[in-house]
């Protein structure tokens, strides 16, 4: 996996102290390493995710490497998280990233 997820870059970095910043999940489709698709979203759906999903819905994740309670402890302490994970679809290989950014 070296080389194909860049440094996480913290794109508020030049927000004002008082300006409230809106932290975003980022879901990316890669296909042999190039974009495919991007979709983002409010960040606090994760926490929502976390206290609604039941253990077995935390365990189905988990399975596939999405740890919601951590990213969502990330998402609560204001730091960075990524993950990253192989499908398959359609008969063709994918890779995941799922980002707080």
């Amino acid at each position: 996996m070296p080389g194909l997820i860049a440094p996480m870059i913290n794109p508020h970095a030049n927000a004002a102290p008082n300006e409230r910043v809106v932290k975003m999940l980022k879901i990316e489709k890669l296909i042999d390493g190039r974009h495919e698709k991007t979709i983002k979203a409010p960040a606090f759906f994760i926490s929502l995710a976390n206290r609604i999903l039941p253990q077995s819905g935390h365990a189905k994740l988990l399975a596939h490497g999405i740890n919601l309670r951590e990213m969502a402890l990330a998402n609560q302490r204001g730091a960075s998280y990524s993950t990253s994970f192989s499908v398959r679809e359609r008969g063709v290989d994918k890779k995941i990233v799922i980002s707080l950014t």
